[in-house]
């Protein structure tokens, strides 16, 4: 950037803007146009200090009329107080928003100051109004600075976008890894489940005298039953019901087992005794001496 003619602000005390709300009387608005009369010629003198006084009094007289600002600003600037002219400008401007003096004096202040971007559009605005060849002049040595700054701006906004674009991107492939991760793990939790239930089934179903799947019966309300369940986890349980299997004679040996006992019952409990769903002698696959189902644990067998 061309930074030819750019100074450091001002830090003067705010000027007096005069009551905004006072009711101007004829007099207050010819005691105005006197003292701005008198300020334009100190003005045109050079005696700035001196106009800046009378503006400011003609101002206190008239606080509605938007050229005293305006014209005060002028004074600021020829003085290198560009913030002071900004703050007059910008009252200018609110009691008219399209004074071309105002938007001058503040485009130059901002000219002053660097604010390339704030200049040009002051001056474009200011021209719609009324030509002035100065304003013309500042608006061209300012236009390149400001379409830099605007691009420099554009560029960053871009890459602000793009990374925000990025972030977002990423944020939803982490989501949607979480997701495929937490279903992956939900159907396996239900797969193992479902292994869990087919291997208690076909301990069941290879248990001598069951006669596999198709003859099961009643199994469906057993495998349903959670304490059942749970107890064909235990390794103990497994192992008996194995050699129980293949050997019905090693029954007896299992039945000191407290563990094994208890599932026992539970599953002469629910088969049933003689006659019960399973048919008679007792729970399926073992041997006759268990003829009455449940009263193969007699009550002095149990914990």
């Amino acid at each position: 950037l061309d930074k030819t003619g750019v100074i450091e602000g001002d830090n003067d005390a705010p000027q007096s803007m005069g009551d905004p709300n006072v009711e101007v009387t004829d007099a207050m608005s010819e005691q105005a146009d006197t003292k701005r009369s008198e300020a334009q010629a100190k003005l045109s003198e050079g005696a700035l200090e001196e106009a800046i006084t009378l503006f400011t009094q003609a101002i206190e007289n008239n606080p509605q009329s938007a050229i005293l600002y305006a014209k005060r600003a002028q004074c600021y600037i020829k003085l290198q107080k560009p913030n002071a002219a900004i703050r007059d400008c910008n009252r200018a401007l609110e009691i008219n928003e399209n004074s071309q003096q105002a938007l001058k004096w503040r485009g130059k202040a901002h000219r002053m100051l660097g604010n390339w971007e704030a200049a040009y559009k002051d001056f474009c605005k200011a021209q719609l109004s009324d030509f002035d060849e100065d304003v013309q002049t500042w608006c061209k040595e300012v236009e390149a600075n400001a379409k830099k700054v605007t691009e420099h701006k554009r560029k960053y906004e871009r890459r602000r976008e793009t990374k925000d674009a990025d972030a977002k991107r990423e944020r939803i492939r982490k989501a949607q890894e979480a997701c495929a991760k937490a279903q992956q793990e939900e159907n396996e939790r239900r797969a193992r489940e479902q292994q869990s239930r087919s291997a208690g089934g076909h301990q069941f179903s290879d248990f001598p005298g069951m006669g596999g799947e198709a003859d099961l019966g009643g199994l469906g309300a057993m495998m349903n039953d959670p304490e059942i369940m749970e107890a064909l986890q235990d390794p103990d349980v497994q192992k008996a019901f194995a050699e129980v299997s293949s050997d019905p004679s090693k029954l007896a040996a299992h039945q000191s087992n407290p563990k094994v006992r208890k599932v026992m019952e539970k599953l002469a409990g629910k088969f049933g005794g003689a006659g019960g769903p399973m048919g008679g002698g007792g729970f399926p696959g073992f041997p006759g001496d268990m003829g009455g189902g449940a009263d193969a644990f007699s009550s002095n067998d149990l914990d």
